[in-house]
């Protein structure tokens, strides 16, 4: 790692969601990603203490009450069954415009959703929508190099060997935001609210050698390795809460909560990406709207002026391969990430049948 310059002197069924994301890549999976050891990310406790934006309780509600909600981008009726306790089968009962055979539902069509009140639920506050988690639509536009070389920080400034070759920082994220499909806004606020690499000239002494974003495990130090992990973290948070396998955070201090029933994956994941590495307290004001909103607003305006980015009644197209007619290859690994591991599933191997032959 180098700093140029002169300041050198200073991502249902889980089958189902692969198939609508599945990319044909061989895998290049990172390492296993142990149990969690980490250090809280520096905020002072005169600002982790102060009191919270207010936001109205949920009531206990009575077994199958109907409550109101809104479909948001990547809703389906299996995920919302899980989220708030009840069944398919009662859902569409209480909307019967919803066809039986429903894939993504309509962002923005209002429901009747029968609940089952469970205990510890989370924050209702959302910090992000959906569509600006993802590296999609709302980001083709964003040019990294050009914004961070706007920034008086020493983001601009970094380099480090990572993915086989020497890469500034603007190509970090764009590596990572791509390999991932992860907002490059979203990883740009994170390194400005963890470690103020967009405003401050100055760098943090630990960047090549330490855990600069908090997450301590042999083989995670380093700023390239660490960015890996948190984006391998945000997706495992975004597609557990969309593929119903994350109904659970767990906290630093071992207690837990399960997040709000009407929130969306973007926030879940951030939730999820948070616990891992704050005390209960310094999380509290991290998750409400002056804490990595804030940050996030202050670099690129307004989250939520973003258009859904997953249509509903999505329908899987025939999967075809890319070989020839009657042109063999072997099958050599199921449905998994492309990158990292957990989620999201983007990817089968196929190999040659001269490779398995030769077994």
């Amino acid at each position: 790692m180098s700093l140029r310059s002169e300041q050198n002197k200073k991502k249902n069924n889980p089958l189902l969601q692969a198939c609508l994301i599945l990319v044909l890549v061989l895998s290049a999976c990172l390492p296993d990603i142990p149990g969690r050891e980490s250090t809280p990310v520096p905020i002072s406790a005169a600002t982790a203490t102060k009191p919270p934006i207010p936001v109205t309780e949920r009531p206990v509600y009575s077994p199958g009450e109907l409550v109101e909600y809104t479909v948001q981008s990547g809703d389906t009726l299996a995920n919302l069954s899980n989220r708030f306790n009840t069944t398919i089968e009662e859902i569409l009962n209480e909307n019967p415009v919803i066809p039986a055979d429903a894939t993504t539902l309509p962002p923005g069509l209002p429901m009747q959703i029968p609940i089952y009140y469970e205990a510890l639920w989370g924050s209702q506050f959302q910090i992000l929508p959906n569509c600006s988690f993802v590296n999609g639509p709302a980001q083709i536009d964003f040019d990294i190099e050009s914004f961070m070389q706007s920034q008086p920080g020493w983001f601009k400034y970094f380099e480090q060997f990572a993915a086989e070759e020497q890469r500034s920082g603007a190509e970090i994220i764009t590596y990572i935001s791509t390999s991932f499909s992860i907002s490059p806004k979203l990883l740009l606020a994170i390194l400005e609210y963890q470690l103020n690499a967009l405003s401050d000239p100055i760098p943090p002494d630990d960047l090549l050698d330490g855990y600069p974003l908090g997450y301590r495990s042999s083989g995670y130090h380093g700023l390239y390795i660490q960015l890996v992990w948190a984006a391998n973290i945000l997706n495992q948070g975004y597609y557990g809460w969309q593929g119903n396998h994350l109904d659970t955070l767990e906290f630093m201090d071992r207690t837990i909560e399960h997040p709000d029933p009407w929130q969306n994956s973007a926030t879940v994941a951030l939730q999820y990406y948070f616990s891992h590495l704050e005390p209960k307290a310094v999380y509290s004001h991290t998750i409400r709207a002056d804490g990595f909103l804030k940050t996030y607003q202050e670099l690129f305006g307004d989250p939520w002026v973003c258009e859904p980015h997953i249509p509903g009644s999505l329908r899987q197209p025939q999967m075809t391969l890319p070989f020839k007619g009657g042109e063999t290859w072997a099958f050599t690994g199921g449905p998994h990430t492309g990158w990292g591991q957990g989620d999201p599933w983007a990817a089968l191997d196929f190999a040659p049948p001269q490779c398995c032959n030769r077994l």
